[in-house]
C-alpha cells in the first residue's frame, strides 16, 4: 500500500508554562538526546494545541482511539518554520498531553463539536542567538498557527469505509444530506510539526508517496484539497495531481490547457494523446478526475504543455524520469549558431554538452539504482559507479547525469557507451564515468522549487567527486556577448548546453542546446540491402505523422526497420514541405531514443548560417530615429573596436535601409551620443567589422529582429559630397 503525506493546520493556542526539572529529565530521555544533558534554567518551554480528530478542511480527520499514538509518534521531532525541510529546525517536540473541549465551531462542517486535542511541549535553548525572537514572537502571538506533517498509508471513506482512492465519494460534498469525509488509517509516522503563517491554503492537502518503498523518502500529492471558488463551488485540480497519476502511463500524452498555462484548473483537464490509448490514461486517473478530462486535438498544444511519457519496462522501482532538451512541433530549444543566442535575455548558465546516455541515480538506506531515460535500470553495468554513490554520506539521493566512456582522458562519443549499456560489448581498458549537472533530492530536500543556480551551487558544496564521478564544470553569464564568450569557452566538439539560471528542475523548456554539427535524429521506415551496402528510408515527425525524408546510404551502420538512427548532413533545405538534405551520413543507432526529431530541426537548419565570425571581435550597435527641426533622421551607431570612439551612419528621411536595401548615407567618426529624444529601434552585436576610409564591410545582428544581415559601405561622390551607399548582401 502506498503511502499518503498530510499537513494540517491548528491553533496554535500557545501557553507560557513554568519549566520544571521533570521537563528537563523527559527531554534528556528522548531517542537522540541533547548530547549534552539539559537543565531547566537551559531552555524555554511552550505548548500548543497541534491536531485533533475533528474533519479539517481538506475533510479529512483522525479517529479519536488514534490520538495516543500520534502523541507518542511526536515525541523528538523537530519544530519546523514553514515546513523548511532542508533545514534543521528551531524547537523540538516532547512529553504532552490529550486534551478534550466541548461546543467547538468547526468551520467544516458549520457545527458544534466535541473535539479532542494532542498537545504536546516543544523547547529551545535559551542561548541559541535568536532565542529570544522566537519566544517574543510565540508570547506576542505573531506566530499563532501550527502544521503536522506525518504519513499514513490508507484514506478510508467515512460514508462507505472503502479507499477513498477507489470510492466515488468526493470529500466535501454531501450524500443524502450526509457529509463525506475520510480518515487517515494506518498511521506511519510523523515527520516534523511547523510554525506556518496561515492554515487551510488549498495547496496543501495530502500528499502521496509514488516513489520509495520502506522509509519515507519522497513525497506527492494524491489531491491537492477540494478547494471551491467564489463562483459556485467548483473542484480545483493541480498540476501536481496529475503529473503523479499520469507517471505510470505506457505511452505518451500531453498535458495542456490551464493546467500546463496556469498550474491548476477548475473546471477540465485537457488532455493530447500521441502514442498512448485514452482509456489507459482514464484507467490512471481517480473517479472525480475522470469526469474532467477533456481529450482535445494536437493543434491546441500550448507553448507551455507538460509531456508525460512513462516507462517501457516492468520494473517497479522508483523511477522519475529524465528529460533532454526539448525538440517538438510548437517548442524547438537546439541550435546551430551561435549567433542565435545574441537575443536571449536574462541569466544563464553554460555547461560543456556531452553526447552520451543521460542516466539517473537513486540512493536510499538499501540500495543504489541507475535508470536510462526509458526507466530501465542499468546498474548492472557501472559496479564502480554504483560503490562510489553507496560512499556518499547522503543516505537518500537522486542525481541527473550524462554517462561516458573514457580511455585514460581520452573521452569517446555515445556510440561506445551504448555499446556498453545495450550491446554487451566487452570494451578493453575503457572506463564508464558519470557527469552530474542536476539533482532532484540530497537528503530531506527537494529541489523541484529550487532555482537551477542555486541547485547547482548545492551540488557543489555537498559534492566533491571521485574518480568515476564529477560534476559538469559550468559558468554563470548573463549579457548575450558572456553567453556567447562562454558558449565558446565551454564548448565540446558537440556543443554547449545553455540553462535559464531561474528554472525550477521540471522547466526544461528553459533549457536550450547549441550543436556544432547538422544533425537529425531520424527513424527507419524500411531499408533495401545491396551488395555496396544498405539504402535506409529515413522520417521525421510532422503534426503527429512520420513524414520521409529521403534515402541515407551506409555500408556498416547495421539499423533495422522502426530503429532511430543520428544523420549527420552538410546542410538542409525545407521549402513549400520538400525537404532536401545535402550530404547525408548515418553516424550511430540511438540506442537511447524512442522517437525521431521533429521536423523542426530540419527547419531550424535550413535557415541557419554557419558561423564563419570572430566572436572575440564582435561588437555592439545601435539603430534609432529622431527629429531635428522637424526632419526625421535615422542613424546607426557602430561601436569601433578598433579605435576609439564610434562609425555612425546617417540618413534623412525613410528608414536607413530601404526598401531595395540600399541608402545613400553620411558617414564619420562619432563620440557615440545620441540625441535625447531619440526612438530606439533596433540593437545587437556586430561581427567581423572590416574598416577602412573608403570601404566598411560588417554583420549586424538585431535583438528585435529589424536589423539583420550582411552589409557593405562604400564612399562615393554624389552631387559634389562625399557619401557612403549602404546597402545588403551576401557574402
Amino acid at each position: 500500500m502506498k503511502k499518503i503525506l498530510g499537513y494540517i493546520q491548528g491553533n496554535m493556542k500557545m501557553e507560557t508554562i513554568e519549566t520544571t526539572n521533570e521537563d528537563a529529565e523527559v527531554i534528556n530521555l528522548l531517542l537522540n538526546p541533547p548530547i549534552v544533558s539539559v537543565k531547566k534554567e537551559d531552555i524555554y518551554v511552550r505548548r500548543c494545541r497541534l491536531v485533533s480528530d475533528a474533519i479539517d478542511y481538506s475533510y479529512g480527520k483522525f479517529r479519536t482511539e488514534d490520538l495516543p499514538k500520534l502523541l507518542e509518534f511526536v515525541q523528538g521531532v523537530s519544530l519546523l518554520i514553514g515546513h523548511r525541510k532542508d533545514t534543521a529546525g528551531v524547537a523540538r517536540f516532547f512529553d504532552g498531553s490529550i486534551e478534550q473541549i466541548e461546543d467547538v465551531y468547526n468551520p467544516f462542517t458549520q457545527k458544534k463539536e466535541r473535539i479532542t486535542y494532542i498537545v504536546p511541549k516543544f523547547y529551545w535553548m535559551k542561548k541559541h542567538s535568536r532565542a529570544e525572537d522566537l519566544r517574543i514572537n510565540i508570547d506576542g502571538g505573531i506566530y499563532h498557527q501550527v502544521s503536522l506533517s506525518w504519513w499514513y498509508k490508507r484514506a478510508t471513506c467515512g460514508i462507505c469505509g472503502k479507499d477513498m482512492r477507489d470510492c466515488e465519494h468526493i470529500p466535501g460534498r454531501k450524500y443524502n444530506n450526509i457529509l463525506a469525509f475520510y480518515y487517515y488509517d494506518k498511521i506511519g509516522d510523523v515527520l516534523e510539526g511547523s510554525i506556518v503563517y496561515k492554515g487551510g491554503q488549498p495547496y496543501t492537502g495530502f500528499y502521496l508517496d509514488n516513489e520509495l518503498t520502506e522509509e519515507l523518502k519522497e513525497c506527492r500529492k494524491i489531491y491537492s484539497g477540494f478547494s471551491s471558488d467564489k463562483c459556485g463551488g467548483n473542484i480545483r485540480v493541480f498540476r501536481e495531481d496529475i503529473v503523479n497519476y499520469l507517471k505510470p502511463l505506457k505511452g505518451c500524452a500531453y498535458i495542456a490547457g490551464d493546467i500546463a498555462d496556469k498550474g491548476y484548473s477548475d473546471d477540465r483537464i485537457d488532455i493530447i494523446v500521441e502514442t498512448a490509448e485514452r482509456n489507459e490514461v482514464l484507467d490512471l486517473l481517480p473517479l472525480p478526475f475522470k469526469n474532467m478530462v477533456d481529450f482535445v486535438e494536437t493543434s491546441k498544444k500550448s507553448s507551455k504543455m507538460i509531456k508525460m511519457e512513462g516507462r517501457t519496462s516492468d520494473d517497479d522501482s522508483e523511477f522519475r524520469g529524465i528529460e533532454g532538451i526539448i525538440k517538438n512541433e510548437n517548442i524547438n530549444n537546439e541550435y546551430f549558431s551561435k549567433k542565435d543566442f545574441i537575443r536571449f535575455t536574462g541569466k544563464y548558465v553554460i555547461e560543456p554538452l556531452y553526447e552520451g546516455i543521460l542516466v539517473q541515480v537513486h540512493k536510499d538506506e538499501k540500495s543504489v539504482k541507475i535508470f536510462d531515460t526509458f526507466g530501465k535500470e542499468i546498474s548492472d553495468k557501472l559496479p564502480d559507479i554504483i560503490e562510489d554513490v553507496r560512499n556518499f554520506n547522503e543516505k537518500n539521493l537522486i542525481l541527473d547525469g550524462v554517462l561516458l566512456v573514457y580511455h585514460g582522458r581520452t573521452r569517446f562519443g555515445h556510440k561506445e557507451v551504448c555499446d556498453i549499456i545495450y550491446n554487451n560489448k566487452n570494451l578493453e581498458d575503457l572506463r564508464l564515468r558519470l557527469k552530474v549537472f542536476d539533482f532532484l533530492r540530497c537528503g530531506n530536500l527537494d529541489s523541484t522549487d529550487i532555482i537551477f543556480k542555486t541547485r547547482r551551487e548545492i551540488l557543489s558544496e555537498i559534492f566533491f567527486g571521485t574518480k568515476n564521478i564529477q560534476i559538469v564544470k559550468a559558468q554563470f553569464a548573463g549579457r548575450p556577448s558572456e553567453i556567447i564568450a562562454s558558449i565558446e569557452k565551454y564548448s565540446t566538439k558537440d556543443g554547449a548546453i545553455i540553462k535559464d539560471a531561474f528554472s525550477k528542475y521540471y522547466e526544461k523548456d528553459k533549457w536550450f542546446k547549441y550543436k556544432k554539427m547538422y544533425e537529425i535524429d531520424a527513424k527507419i521506415i524500411d531499408h533495401k540491402v545491396t551488395e555496396e551496402g544498405t539504402e535506409y528510408l529515413c522520417g521525421v515527425i510532422s503534426t503527429n505523422k512520420l513524414k520521409v525524408i529521403g534515402n541515407v546510404f551506409s555500408k556498416k551502420i547495421g539499423a533495422d526497420k522502426g530503429d532511430i538512427v543520428r544523420i549527420e548532413v552538410e546542410n538542409a533545405e525545407l521549402e513549400d514541405d520538400e525537404i532536401k538534405l545535402h550530404s547525408p551520413k548515418i553516424i550511430e543507432i540511438r540506442y537511447d531514443k524512442k522517437y525521431p526529431d521533429n521536423v523542426n530541426v530540419i527547419k531550424r537548419i535550413s535557415e541557419t548560417e554557419r558561423d564563419s565570425v570572430d566572436f572575440d571581435a564582435m561588437c555592439e550597435f545601435m539603430v534609432y530615429e529622431y527629429n531635428e527641426e522637424n526632419v526625421r533622421y535615422f542613424e546607426l551607431l557602430i561601436q569601433n573596436n578598433s579605435e576609439a570612439g564610434f562609425v555612425k551612419f546617417k540618413r534623412k528621411g525613410d528608414f536607413l535601409f530601404n526598401r531595395n536595401g540600399m541608402s545613400l548615407t553620411e558617414c564619420r567618426e562619432s563620440l557615440g551620443c545620441i540625441p535625447s529624444d531619440s526612438k530606439i529601434l533596433d540593437y545587437g552585436y556586430v561581427f567581423d567589422f572590416k574598416n577602412s576610409k573608403h570601404f566598411k564591410k560588417f554583420s549586424l545582428f538585431g535583438r528585435f529582429g529589424q536589423v539583420k544581415g550582411n552589409f557593405i559601405a562604400r564612399e562615393i561622390l554624389y552631387q559634389g559630397r562625399n557619401l557612403f551607399l549602404l546597402w545588403k548582401v551576401d557574402f
